[in-house]
């Protein structure tokens, strides 16, 4: 509480006395909440007289957009390996079918992980993106391009920008 006996917020210096004689005069939390752009837990600390800033719940972590693009070359990687072995006749039914739906499960859990930011996913992740690249150079067989240019932007997407890095640093 500053000397002016305002609360300092995020961007917004709320008038106390004004939100008390509000909620005085019998005005409804939602219009005080409206007016004042304060929260129905921000109106009970001031009424209450508590001292102290207003505190209000922590923001949500926004993903930056290098994580959001690794998580859907998960996801759309993912969704093209389940529809290429429900189409083939091979992988349809038996024990390859199971294969298929357990390999789609884990890219689930991949994506899941990396949205999360997970570490140990950022690194297997890393690792697979790693294979992607090497198979995709045609180390043992015919090179495929697209193959080798995902596995390198996975990678650099989990690895290079500062953000990814902090994506997946441990939280305290």
């Amino acid at each position: 509480m500053t000397a002016a006996g305002t609360v300092s917020g995020m961007a917004r210096d709320i008038d106390r006395d004004q939100i008390i004689a509000a909620y005085a005069d019998g005005q409804e939390v939602e219009e005080i909440e409206r007016r004042f752009g304060v929260t129905r837990a921000e109106i009970e600390q001031i009424v209450a007289g508590e001292p102290g800033p207003v505190e209000s719940a922590p923001a949500p972590r926004r993903a930056p957009a290098a994580i959001v693009a690794a998580t859907l070359i998960v996801v759309l990687y993912g969704l093209v390996q389940f529809v290429t072995a429900a189409a083939h006749p091979y992988y349809s039914r038996g024990f390859a079918a199971t294969i298929a739906a357990i390999v789609t499960v884990v890219y689930g859990l991949i994506a899941v992980g990396i949205w999360r930011g997970w570490r140990a996913v950022q690194w297997i992740g890393g690792f697979g993106g790693a294979i992607a690249v090497v198979t995709g150079a045609g180390v043992n067989a015919e090179p495929d391009p697209l193959r080798l240019i995902g596995g390198a932007v996975f990678v650099a997407l989990l690895f290079v920008p500062e953000q990814s890095r902090d994506w997946f640093t441990r939280r305290r």
